[in-house]
């Protein structure tokens, strides 16, 4: 070497350039979006499914125990 840049190191440097870009493309993009995935955000829909907490549980039992939970919860009122 006589003291230039050789092709080698340039395009190391042109490399190291490009990685850099990405890198800041994907920090704007995740400050953008909080860091936060929207595929990871979105749930299935649970109009329609079946609870398995009450899968076994006939109508009466069903009664009993959310006729319990509603007496409770009116009477314990706001204060």
């Amino acid at each position: 070497r006589t003291g230039g840049v050789s092709e080698a190191d340039s395009q190391e440097d042109e490399e190291v350039r490009l990685e850099r870009e990405r890198l800041t493309v994907q920090a704007r993009k995740q400050a953008r979006d909080g860091g936060i995935s929207w595929k990871m955000m979105s749930a299935d829909s649970v109009k329609g499914k079946v609870s398995n907490d009450n899968k076994r549980m006939t109508d009466a039992d069903l009664e009993r125990r959310f006729a319990a939970q509603v007496a409770t919860e009116s009477s314990s009122g706001l204060m």
